[in-house]
Formats: C-alpha cells, sequence, structure tokens
C-alpha cells in the first residue's frame, strides 16, 4: 500500500448515566479516507493536549513494536504539531459497544494479516461501567486494539474499520441534553473572583477566565437590553434573527428536536485563513430547569439558552472548512429592576486548526462589536409581531 498515516488515540471518556462513550482520534493519508474527516495543511495543524500528545507518542511506539516495516507503513512521531499535504484527521466518539463489534467484524476477516491476533477486550462488568477504573481500563484496551490495526494497512483500510470511524448517527438527545445541563451546572459555578473583566463601557461587559483544561478562555459577556426577559429570550432563541448581529455567519438548521432545541450548524467565513463551522445542539431552558442555579440563573423569571457541539449525519464536514468544536455556550436572560433584561453569556470553544490559542484570546475585544449590535437589533426588532 506504500507508505500511510495511521495514527488513532482513545482518550476523554465522557459518562452520562449508566453508559461511556470515548473520543477518538485518527490522523491518516489512506485514500479510503481522503474525502472524511479534517484536512490538516499548512494552517490547520492538529493541535492536542499535552495528555494526548503523549498518548498519540505511546500509541506510534506501540504501533512500531506491533511491526510496521519500513516501506510498508509509515508513522509520524508526535501529532502536536503535524501537517502533513493530505493527511486528514477523524475525530468520532464510540461506545464499549461500538469496540466490541468493531473487533469482532475484524476478526471475521480471517484472510487479512493481524486478525488472527487481535488484542481482547474485558468482558461486561457486573459492577457500574463509569467507574474510574473500569473506564481506564476500556480504554486502554480500545487503544491497544486501535494500535493494532494501525500496524496493519489491510486492516486500517478495511470496511468494518472504515464504518467505525466513518459512520454518523443521530445524536442521543436525552444524553446530549443531560451533558449539556452539566456543562451549565459546571459553568455558572466557576468563581466570581477568577473573572478578569476586559472590558467596562458603554453597558458592556467582557470578561476573560482561564480553563484548566484548555489554553483557550473561557468567555463571558454581559449587557443589558430594555425589553423585558420573554422578549429577549424569544427574539435570541429565533435563529434567523442572528444575521442581524453576526452578518458574516450564516447558520442552517439541520434538524428540529422539539419545540424548543436543535441541531444547527454555523459557517463563519473568514479571510486569509480557513473558514471554520461548528454543528451544535441548542435548548432554550424554562425556569424550572433553572431553579437553584447560581447568580442570574437562579433568579426568579430568568431564562436561558444553552449549546454543545455535537456530531449529526446530516452535518458532514466541508471542504476548505475547519470544524471548530464548541465545548459549552450558557445564555442566562434575567429580569432587572426596571422591566430591562440582562444577558449574561459564557463560552469556551476550540477553533481548531493551527491558530494559537494566544492569538485567539487575544482577540476577546472583538466581541464587543457584536454585543452592541445583538443589543440595537432587538430593540429595533421590539415592536414586531414575528420573532
Amino acid at each position: 500500500m506504500g507508505d500511510y498515516t495511521f495514527l488513532p488515540v482513545v482518550s476523554d471518556a465522557v459518562s452520562v448515566g449508566s453508559s461511556t462513550t470515548y473520543l477518538v482520534t485518527v490522523h491518516t493519508t489512506l485514500p479510503e479516507y481522503a474525502e472524511h474527516g479534517e484536512a490538516l495543511g499548512a494552517e490547520t495543524t492538529s493541535t492536542l493536549s499535552e495528555e494526548e500528545a503523549a498518548r498519540v507518542d505511546a500509541a506510534a511506539a506501540a504501533v512500531t513494536e506491533a511491526g510496521v516495516q519500513e516501506g510498508v507503513g509509515k508513522l509520524s512521531g508526535s501529532l502536536a504539531s503535524l501537517a502533513l499535504i493530505g493527511e486528514r484527521a477523524i475525530r468520532v466518539r464510540r461506545s464499549y459497544t461500538a469496540f466490541v463489534q468493531l473487533r469482532s467484524a475484524l476478526a471475521a476477516l480471517a484472510s487479512l494479516p493481524g486478525c488472527k491476533s487481535l488484542p481482547e477486550l474485558p468482558g461486561k462488568t457486573l459492577f457500574t461501567a463509569t467507574d474510574a477504573n473500569t473506564v481506564e481500563r476500556r480504554r486502554t484496551s480500545f487503544q491497544a486494539l486501535l494500535s493494532h490495526v494501525a500496524s496493519h494497512p489491510l486492516l486500517a483500510a478495511s470496511e468494518p474499520m472504515a464504518g467505525f470511524l466513518l459512520e454518523v448517527s443521530k445524536p442521543d438527545y436525552e444524553a446530549v441534553n443531560a451533558l449539556s445541563l452539566k456543562r451549565m451546572r459546571d459553568t455558572l459555578a466557576l468563581p466570581t473572583s477568577a473573572w478578569e473583566v476586559r472590558y467596562s463601557k458603554n453597558g458592556i461587559e467582557l470578561a476573560v477566565q482561564r480553563a484548566e483544561d484548555s489554553a483557550f478562555y473561557f468567555i463571558r459577556s454581559v449587557v443589558v437590553v430594555p425589553l423585558p426577559v420573554a422578549r429577549v429570550h424569544a427574539l435570541y432563541t429565533h435563529t434567523p434573527n442572528w444575521q442581524r448581529w453576526a452578518p458574516d455567519a450564516k447558520f442552517t438548521e439541520i434538524e428540529r428536536v422539539s419545540s424548543s432545541a436543535s441541531v444547527l450548524n454555523c459557517l463563519y467565513q473568514i479571510p486569509v485563513i480557513c473558514n471554520r463551522d461548528v454543528c451544535f445542539y441548542e435548548a432554550a431552558l424554562q425556569p424550572g430547569e433553572l431553579a437553584g442555579l447560581p447568580g442570574d440563573a437562579g433568579l426568579p423569571g430568568s431564562l436561558a439558552a444553552v449549546a454543545v457541539s455535537v456530531q449529526h449525519p446530516l452535518c458532514p464536514a466541508r471542504r476548505k472548512t475547519v470544524r471548530a468544536r464548541l465545548q459549552i455556550s450558557v445564555t442566562v436572560f434575567a429580569p432587572i429592576t426596571g422591566g430591562g433584561t440582562r444577558i449574561t453569556s459564557v463560552q469556551h470553544a476550540d477553533p481548531r486548526g493551527a491558530i494559537p490559542a494566544s492569538v485567539v484570546n487575544a482577540c476577546v475585544l472583538r466581541g464587543k462589536t457584536q454585543i452592541k449590535a445583538m443589543r440595537q437589533a432587538m430593540v429595533e426588532m421590539s415592536g414586531s409581531v414575528d420573532t
């Protein structure tokens, strides 16, 4: 098959209820994946956390030890600064069951090298599958399986492996909603004293807070709109209105999940560098869902909206576009004396690609223009009947 790159990393286990999913990241030059995932080039160099980079190095070492020969396979060192022409990055979340099914399907390919020596996976547990020891034991075994696959190019390019990486199912909306609510609670509980105010003028405040597990800041904006909470909430959660204050972005509804939740795609046209887009789940929350939350969210009469990134079969990656990741977006609409609404929004996102975090963090103040435009648009639309 000639020289190829196929480097898998299993990380970031997320447990919701009694189930756990694992983030699978594969960087590859195999032609079977040429139209999928995210292209890596000079602008879209992959950036991994130190923990992920260490796991990549360990995975590469494991694959090398498994017997990749010169001229058959070509492995890079660390993916922390990988930028190869033709390289693709594929990121999916998979469950224990999906890994079991993958191993079974690969084992059935008896004629391919490596099929008879596939690493075993741990069996089902009688206890909770979300405890830390079980989760890490499974993650390690999943990594061993994929590293073994990486050492055999025919396995890496096989139909079962491609199906495992490329099949995108509709999100489990119950799990996604639970995850978004958990991240919302964690975000609203960030220490007040840790916010660094970067701008406070003309009724608009912008502040940042460092994240424990990311180089990108949490960003908080606060603005007061002289309209009732219900009206402001309705204007904000009506997606077509966003074009009024974000003209450089194109919003598309991918799926209407319920009367208060949708999957959306936002495409940002960015000059010089690659465009960005994000596929995300957004839900409008009612007072009953905010009870007991800190700050404005817990005030009587407050409303909120929450959003997180998701994968969706109707929202594939675009060519020449880097898919950003929205870890969390929380927007709280709280009533204030005099009938106005205080909008507090906290976001944590990773634009992905090669843009240094220092550059992204330095652009925080650009958000004031959009916030000012949103306030003005809402006031101008306040007399309209349709939201």
